[in-house]
């Protein structure tokens, strides 16, 4: 099933991850397009606050249809924006970070190159987390709602939830009125 109309369209990714201090995770990415949003959301076992908010964007990534090619990943995680900017580096030089020690989840960051390979334009975003970016705050509370579920339930699980309706000309007010947003976010 094709999840977005138009796959040409310009598409944005919000992402972010949630972990406790004993490991229980959750993740949500909501991908905007011209004509709706899509939801997704999910827990994990035994694992990273950096891992989830990485998860997120490889979530929002490969939900896209193949042929998306204009895509602009939006996350408040410092970890993520700087790691899309070095993934490459890193690949080119047998996975060392430049202080020479080795990256850590290689297999994610292998997964984002081949998500962000081809023809797409994949630009990545930081924004200030809790600062009234509307759509990052629902990723946030998304994102510990599924890590609450796990601890409460012992199960991991996943959600997808399509909002019709609710595409960028909507999201563009929404984001211009978050309060400390970097200068690059404003000029979406």
């Amino acid at each position: 099933m094709e999840l977005f109309q138009n796959s040409q369209a310009a598409y944005r990714v919000y992402a972010d991850g949630s972990c406790d201090n004993k490991g229980n995770g959750g993740w949500a990415a909501i991908i905007v397009s011209e004509d709706r949003s899509i939801e997704l959301s999910g827990s994990v076992m035994n694992t990273s606050n950096n891992r989830m908010e990485l998860t997120a964007v490889l979530e929002g990534l490969a939900a896209l249809p193949d042929s998306a090619q204009d895509i602009t990943v939006i996350s408040d995680s410092q970890y993520v924006v700087t790691g899309a900017v070095f993934a490459s580096w890193w690949r080119d030089h047998d996975w060392q970070s430049r202080r020479g020690g080795k990256v850590r989840y290689i297999e994610m960051w292998q997964r984002f190159l081949a998500l962000v390979s081809g023809n797409r334009l994949v630009r990545t975003l930081w924004c200030k987390g809790h600062a009234g970016i509307v759509l990052n705050e629902l990723c946030d509370k998304l994102a510990k709602k599924e890590r609450d579920k796990l601890i409460m339930t012992g199960k991991c699980s996943s959600t997808r939830r399509t909002v019709p309706g609710s595409g960028i000309s909507k999201d563009r007010t929404v984001i211009l009125s978050g309060a400390g947003m970097p200068a690059a976010i404003a000029g979406l």
